[in-house]
């Protein structure tokens, strides 16, 4: 799981406003980003962070 994030660029530094913000738990959760990705040309990295998909 962690993999996943760390080869799509996610990195886990802490921002201002408390927390590096939201990253996925379950490897459920990097398929469904993956799968909107793919099927709305969004970069993985980006659909990875989105708290919930549209």
């Amino acid at each position: 799981m962690l993999s996943v994030l760390l080869h799509a660029g996610i990195r886990f530094h802490k921002s201002c406003c408390g927390g590096p913000g939201y990253r996925p738990r379950t490897l459920a959760e990097v398929r469904e980003r993956r799968t909107y990705a793919t099927a709305n040309g969004e970069p993985f990295a980006r659909a990875l962070v989105r708290r919930e998909i549209p």
